[in-house]
């Protein structure tokens, strides 16, 4: 039987594209093998089937490409903001210390511990345009952070050493203790306000000041536990004298705390064998001692 009687019309091609054709003509003919024909279909769905895919695959990851380029665009953005204000604040903090406060305290030990403590991160967020500018400053509670002038006074008068352990009477926002603990080896600070003294301990933990204890109570009674103290600071007006500061001060520590109500004075109270020598540094401003206040309206 010959090929062409062959009914099936894939043997006949097949017979032609062997005899008869020239090799081009063959293969193109051969191309029109209904066999072929639906094997190339199947490769070119296949083909197309896999275009979309790549096509899809292609978009989805250009969609991502371009999610992590505007997501690395805002985090550049808010790194070099940051930047940018945290050399505002470094060349505000440096003019405020060394143009401004060391006018009146000459201490480079003082200067340079206000120097390293960046008083912005002790400011309400809203208010920190006004970190460095040189009075106090409201941080909620009915309390202030003290002017800078005055932090800076009030550390100079303690006269810290390296060994030195001080106690601090109203942590506030902290911002005091930090400078102290540049200089002291070790800082207690008591605060009466609850909700303040919490936000304050937890700020100073993660700023890194190590060698700062804090605790919620009333500082007017001091802090009997780590005493006697080579110096206490006061950082709120009392009407008078507590005599708990003046038992748990040690030989030749000093006292600085601002007296009165209305006419405030900062007074500077050293021990030498047993008593205390007074010393008046000039009229202040301060919130008055709240244990004070509590106890006045009990």
């Amino acid at each position: 039987m010959l090929p062409w009687q062959n009914k099936s019309l894939s043997s006949y091609l097949e017979y032609c594209n062997i005899i008869f054709l020239p090799r081009r003509a063959r293969c193109a003919l051969c191309d029109l093998n209904p066999l072929n024909i639906n094997k190339q279909r199947g490769q070119r769905v296949q083909r197309e089937e896999d275009l979309s895919i790549l096509l899809q695959d292609s978009l989805y990851y250009r969609v991502l490409a371009l999610l992590v380029i505007i997501l690395c665009s805002g985090c550049a953005f808010k790194a070099l903001y940051r930047e940018d204000n945290m050399t505002n604040f470094e060349n505000e903090r440096q003019h405020l210390v060394y143009d401004i406060v060391a006018k009146s305290v000459h201490n480079p030990l003082v200067l340079k511990a206000l120097n390293e403590v960046p008083r912005h991160l002790f400011i309400p967020k809203e208010l920190r345009a006004q970190s460095y500018k040189n009075h106090p400053v409201e941080i909620g509670y009915g309390q202030t952070i003290s002017q800078p002038l005055i932090v800076a006074m009030m550390t100079d008068a303690l006269n810290i050493k390296p060994d030195h352990k001080i106690l601090e009477i109203g942590t506030g926002s902290g911002y005091q203790a930090a400078v102290l603990s540049k200089l002291a080896r070790e800082v207690y600070s008591i605060e009466i306000v609850e909700e303040l003294a919490e936000h304050t301990q937890e700020l100073l933990k993660n700023l890194g000041f190590d060698n700062i204890q804090t605790k919620i109570g009333d500082g007017s009674n001091g802090w009997q536990e780590h005493a006697p103290y080579d110096g206490i600071i006061v950082t709120a007006a009392s009407r008078e004298l507590p005599p708990a500061f003046l038992s748990q001060l040690k030989e030749g520590g000093v006292l600085v705390i601002p007296i009165g109500r209305e006419d405030q004075h900062l007074k500077i109270f050293e021990k030498k064998n047993g008593f205390f020598q007074e010393k008046d540094l000039g009229a202040v401003r301060f919130v008055p001692m709240t244990g004070e206040v509590l106890k006045a309206k009990a």
